[in-house]
């Protein structure tokens, strides 16, 4: 199952969907589509598509899929891969009125130059990426300690 998701921005995000859309339709994508489309006004019948998601939803979606396409989120990411699963981040660009700047493209290329994710401005990209899924090998994801955390570990260090 692939789960497609962009998070509760309010910015509408049609290409992505476009995208996987026209993905279904050539029969590169062949199984179940879940799609969180938040404020995008977006309806197909390839995909089963949802506004939002209560939380036990999406972390449903997120356990039950083999492959995650996702905007440039931090939220979304990180759980996302605190879950263990693939990736595919296609960013939301400012100049396609996807958002007010480029910062999804920022946030994109920092997971992806630390191999945790990987990263598609186009769909002929996203087809690459899953035709190859099976081949791409990314780091795995360990949560970075908390302020508070490191804190506790110093003062029960110095005991």
């Amino acid at each position: 199952m692939i789960f497609v998701t962009v998070g509760s921005q309010r910015f509408p995000f049609p290409r992505l969907f476009q995208m996987v859309d026209q993905l279904i339709r050539d029969r590169v994508i062949t199984g179940k589509v879940i799609a969180q489309v938040g404020y995008t006004d977006y309806q197909s019948d390839n995909m089963d598509i949802h506004q939002f998601l209560q939380e036990s939803e999406m972390k449903e979606c997120i356990r039950n899929s083999d492959i995650i396409v996702t905007h440039a989120g931090i939220g979304t990411i990180t759980q996302c891969l605190e879950s263990g699963k693939k990736i595919i981040v296609v960013p939301r660009k400012r100049e396609l009125g996807e958002h007010v700047d480029n910062h999804q493209i920022e946030i994109a290329n920092v997971f992806r130059d630390k191999k945790l994710i990987t990263v598609a401005n186009s769909q002929q990209e996203i087809q690459t990426i899953i035709e190859h899924m099976d081949s791409i090998h990314l780091q795995n994801y360990v949560r970075p300690e908390s302020e508070l955390v490191l804190a506790l570990k110093q003062y029960v260090d110095q005991l």
